[in-house]
Formats: structure tokens, C-alpha cells, sequence
């Protein structure tokens, strides 16, 4: 399957009264939330030109529909989110999102296919993970790895997502918590492989990408039905 992303900088450059973020979060937050929608605005307008299936395919090919400024002033009635799981206008089509300091992400993809989530985190590769956060991701097996602390943080990151918001959408019960170190990796060849917790097993990919002369890790993750 095809998970299609698009980034935008942090802080966008709005006005305060322009940022779309949890009331009474601190502004760097708000910042991050509002600039990872609007990512999230581009990669939807782009994946509605793409697939038939979402609501807005034919307004997507118009040429109204080729302003930016549209997509963007029309966020939140097109993006409105379902437990970070999928639009609630379009249930068909699966969300992520994540943001650094600098950059967020925004990712869509289409329902089916043996597909059931998606999960997407972004990195600076220049990040340095202290050594008491290791003990809260990293298992005995990870440590026999060839990934870096950093790339098994960041797939396990976008894993997590599509593992959490799957699970709270479908109301599914489980044991215990997830945390990141229940979740395992396996046959790895560079940057990509399999996961699995429990009963669930999907696929996770890495890329290195260069963004104005900054170097990110941007892991996407997909749960398989």
C-alpha cells in the first residue's frame, strides 16, 4: 500500500488567532498542532486528485480546487478526526501525524487492501535519546539489532500509532497498556520490516530525508487485517 505524506514547517507562519490547537495549550504546542494539519490538508488534497474513493475527488480535480489557500482556510470541516484513527467525513481514509522542534508530517492513506492503520513519526537525526528514555522503548531483542536507538524509537513511534488508534477506534480490549517495548521487530533489511504485538503484525519503513538543508527520519508504520 501507499501511505502519501506531505510536511510543513513549525511554527506555520500564522497569526495567533489563526492556530487550531487544544484549548490552553502552551503556544509551541498549538503551533506544532495547527502546522501538522496543515500537512495534513496538503497530503489529503493530493490523495483526493489520487483515489476515486474520497468524498472529494471531483472537487479535488476542479480548478477552484487548485488554490492551496482553500484546502488550507477549509481544514478542520475536511479534517476533522476520528481518535487519530481516520476522517469523519471520509472513514475510508486513514490519518497520522507527527511534528519535531522544526517540521511536522501529515499522512493519509486508503482503508483496504489488507490495511486497517497507519502510524507516521519524523525525527531530526541530529536528536540524542538520553540513556533513561532507552529503558522505556528498548527490549533485549532490539539491542541485538543493526538500527540505531534513534530509528527503533522512531519506527516503534509510528507502530505505536497505528496500533493505539486502531485499538481505541474499534473499542478493543486489551490486558495490560501498550507500551513500545511490547512491540517487536522483525526481519529488518535497512530501514524496513515487520512488527508484531500480540495478535497484530504489520510493516514499517524509514526513509532519510533532507528538508532545507536539515536531515529528518520519517518511520511510517501499517497494521495488516
Amino acid at each position: 500500500m501507499t501511505i502519501l505524506f506531505k510536511f510543513c514547517a513549525t511554527p506555520p507562519n500564522l497569526s495567533q488567532t489563526q492556530w487550531i490547537g487544544p484549548a490552553g495549550a502552551h503556544p509551541l504546542r498549538q503551533a506544532a498542532h495547527t502546522a501538522s494539519k496543515l500537512a495534513l490538508a496538503l497530503a489529503y488534497r493530493e490523495f483526493s486528485l489520487l483515489s476515486p474513493r474520497t468524498e472529494l475527488h471531483d472537487y479535488a480535480q476542479s480548478d477552484e480546487a487548485s488554490n492551496h489557500e482553500w484546502w488550507l482556510a477549509n481544514r478542520e470541516h475536511l479534517l476533522e478526526e476520528a481518535n487519530f484513527y481516520c476522517l469523519k467525513k471520509s472513514p475510508d481514509t486513514l490519518i497520522s501525524r507527527a511534528h519535531t522542534d522544526q517540521m511536522t508530517v501529515g499522512a493519509v492513506a486508503e482503508l483496504g487492501l489488507g490495511v486497517r492503520s497507519i502510524g507516521i513519526d519524523i525525527e531530526d537525526e541530529k536528536r540524542v535519546l538520553k540513556p533513561e528514555l532507552a529503558k522505556i522503548f528498548l527490549s533485549s531483542a532490539d539491542q541485538a539489532q543493526s538500527l540505531s536507538l534513534l530509528e527503533i524509537w522512531s519506527a516503534k513511534e509510528a507502530i505505536y500509532k497505528a496500533l493505539s488508534s486502531f485499538l481505541l477506534h474499534h473499542q478493543l480490549p486489551v490486558s495490560k497498556p501498550l507500551t513500545l517495548k511490547d512491540i517487536e521487530l522483525t526481519e529488518r533489511q535497512n530501514l524496513a520490516g515487520q512488527f508484531r504485538f500480540k495478535d497484530f503484525e504489520g510493516l514499517y519503513l524509514g526513509q532519510k530525508i533532507n528538508i532545507n538543508n536539515r536531515n529528518y527520519l520519517v518511520f511510517t508504520a501499517s497494521l495488516f487485517a
